[in-house]
């Protein structure tokens, strides 16, 4: 009989103690709370490991050259140049009938590049432009097939009847050979001028109508099936120093792909090309890229600045109120 007594006094027993700790327990939760005791600093956000930081360091110009020797035309001209912060790409044909004075006697491109090849044209458009020519590419036919192939070919009306080519006034889908047969035509209405000018537009077309992401996710792969068939002074240290930055242009872009009109005129059988045409491709294209990077850095050393005074004023309204 005693051993049920006790059994009896220890279930209150039990009961009240579960009561004390749910009263304690929720005290000190509320004292937490409301003094926010043991809250700690919310963690920033996490940067994702594939952020790539593109600066106009990236930019580079490349003089794209095209020797077909069974085309009837003269060797093809495009220039490119690439803004990968800007997500840009701009294509300029560039007539090979085009004169300037070199070395104190006048020539055309083409004239130059017969006589001295891709290197020597693209110092020929360095000093008609007035720019940089970072590095050339020159093609053949099979490499500038692959090529067109690589991006997918291009959609594109010719406005000329071409043997092998479809109706000239409807978008027809041309590809590798193809767009090589519509850009060496040789008997535009126009010449020379018209065919540069088709060519700075299917480049930029082909890039835009290209897939992007397939471009970015295959880039290394693509170079190195192109570089190898080319003439070039592109290094692999370029491809290293520049992989990222083109990626991110062509993941993150749209319709990045741009093309310029060289303007001019024909004097007898040469181009002149416009005297300010130079100055408003590199205002729009080199120089402007420069000057936004020295205005990002003027910005952010003029609000470094900033903080520091209103630093240094804090601290001094501080001391003469103490």
């Amino acid at each position: 009989m005693a051993k049920k007594k006790k059994g009896k006094i220890a279930i209150p027993y039990l009961i009240t103690f579960a009561i004390a700790m749910l009263l304690v327990g929720g005290a000190a939760f509320f004292i937490f709370n409301y003094f926010e005791l043991g809250k700690e600093d919310e963690l920033p956000e996490l940067v994702g490991r594939d952020t790539v930081e593109v600066t106009y360091e990236s930019n580079h110009t490349v003089l794209f050259v095209l020797d077909s020797p069974d085309a009837l035309c003269p060797t093809t001209f495009a220039l490119m140049r690439s803004v990968p912060k800007d997500k840009d790409l701009l294509f300029v044909g560039i007539p090979s009938n085009t004169v300037e004075t070199v070395k104190g006697k006048q020539t055309t491109l083409h004239e130059v590049y017969e006589r001295g090849g891709a290197p020597e044209a693209a110092g020929f458009v360095e000093n008609l432009l007035d720019i940089e020519v970072d590095r050339y590419m020159k093609f053949d036919s099979d490499a500038f097939a692959d090529m067109c192939d690589i991006m997918g070919g291009v959609n594109y009306a010719t406005g000329v009847k071409i043997p092998g080519l479809g109706n000239p006034h409807l978008s027809q889908q041309l590809i590798g050979k193809q767009v090589e047969t519509f850009l060496t035509f040789s008997q535009f209405p126009d010449g020379e001028m018209q065919r540069a000018f088709n060519v700075g537009s299917v480049l930029a077309a082909m890039v835009n109508q290209s897939d992007y992401q397939r471009i970015a996710d295959n880039f290394e792969l693509y170079f190195n099936t192109i570089i190898n068939q080319v003439e070039t002074n592109i290094t692999a240290i370029d491809f290293r120093e520049n992989e990222e930055a083109i990626t991110y242009m062509f993941r993150k872009g749209t319709a990045i792909a741009k093309y310029s009109y060289m303007t001019g005129e024909l004097s007898g059988d040469h181009f002149v090309m416009d005297y300010d045409f130079g100055d408003i491709l590199k205002l729009e294209y080199f120089s402007q890229s420069d000057e936004k990077e020295e205005s990002t850095e003027q910005t952010s050393e003029a609000e470094t600045s900033g903080e520091n005074k209103d630093t240094e004023k804090t601290e001094t309204e501080e001391k003469d109120a103490a």
